[in-house]
């Protein structure tokens, strides 16, 4: 299973594969005081979701950042699954 999006695993993948989001990312949860927001703006409305062009990646959108980030990149996600199920 991917490592949920803002953890320590998400984070050291992300330095990899995408060092700018992750410093904007961890700036964004500096900022808010907490790491359940939005990965790109920060809003609180936010939920996970696995990135379906790379299952290894996760992301934590609100519905407006989904939404632009389909509509300009095509980025396709799917729910993350939950912790309990199986």
């Amino acid at each position: 299973m991917p490592h949920p999006p803002h953890s320590v695993e998400w984070f050291e993948l992300m330095m990899k594969r995408n060092p700018h989001q992750a410093a904007m990312t961890a700036q964004i949860i500096k900022l808010a005081g907490t790491d359940e927001v939005c990965s790109i703006c920060g809003d609180a409305g936010s939920k996970v979701y696995v990135v379906v062009s790379d299952p290894e990646l996760t992301i934590r959108l609100c519905d407006d950042c989904k939404r632009i980030q389909k509509e300009q990149s095509g980025l396709s996600v799917n729910p993350y699954p939950s912790q309990g199920r199986s």
